[in-house]
């Protein structure tokens, strides 16, 4: 059965479509009497757009965060590609990736000067390609004091994508750039700020032993281990289950507080 997607509203939070300097974004804040709110950064997946997170951001927005998703390039209001296409994966993941690190000071400068965001309780979240995105964002800003990624991965090198990637002269450039701010090559820049891992163990579309390998290597740096956390759903292939959504929000409550 498919389902058209609808705007549902929703009378507890408030939702705002922004344009951050030429980047489109969806703006969801909590009706409540609060001035200041933890705020968290949201990443799509391929082929995605913000508008389909509205119902995740809204969840999390219930639960008292100010939440902000961006269309990432090819993607949503910015020129999206045939995403079915033969090769498009491979042709144009990495210059996603990139330009979406790239213009990631430019969406913390807009989260920075709202009123209503606490400067410090900001996250960074993201599903699969987002979570690709938001892990190398976290690496390479330390403004953000968690990270949630829902069947990511945190080591680059490990993904099939991005070798294949390689075999497009034209985009050799990407991966090139990327390699810098591949996160487990930066895992002297994570500080022990929290980190919550969480994958499916039969993911056939990013592997759970990318993660796996992440963490491992993570673990060194970290004294307090229940700041580093790698939760593996049985038997969950490449989605976002009820309960993982769960733990997201229990996280950040806990470490955005």
């Amino acid at each position: 059965m498919t389902y058209s997607m609808r705007k549902i509203k929703n009378e507890f939070i408030t939702e705002e479509k922004v344009m951050v300097e030429g980047i489109p974004c969806l703006k969801f804040l909590p009706k409540s009497d609060k001035e200041k709110y933890p705020t968290l950064l949201y990443y799509h997946g391929w082929s995605s757009n913000k508008r389909f997170q509205r119902f995740k951001a809204n969840v999390l927005a219930s639960y008292g965060f100010q939440v902000l998703v961006p269309d990432a390039i090819n993607h949503g209001e910015r020129n999206p590609v045939e995403f079915e296409k033969e090769g498009a994966l491979e042709k144009y993941l990495l210059e996603t990736v990139y330009h979406s690190i790239e213009e990631a000071p430019i969406l913390i400068k807009y989260i920075s000067n709202l009123e209503e965001t606490d400067q410090n309780r900001i996250g960074v979240m993201g599903t699969s390609m987002g979570g690709l995105i938001s892990s190398g964002v976290f690496t390479q800003h330390q403004i953000f004091k968690t990270l949630v990624v829902f069947n990511g991965a945190s080591a680059w090198h490990k993904l099939e994508s991005f070798d294949q990637s390689e075999k497009l002269e034209e985009y050799k450039e990407y991966k090139e750039k990327l390699a810098i701010y591949d996160p487990v090559k930066n895992l002297d820049s994570l500080n022990e700020r929290p980190i919550l891992l969480l994958h499916g163990d039969i993911d056939t579309s990013i592997p759970i032993e990318v993660q796996q390998y992440f963490y491992d290597k993570a673990l060194n740096y970290y004294n307090d281990e229940r700041k580093l956390r790698l939760i593996e759903i049985p038997r969950m292939d490449h989605y976002i289950s009820t309960g993982m959504l769960e733990n997201a929000v229990a996280f950040n409550k806990d470490y955005l507080k």
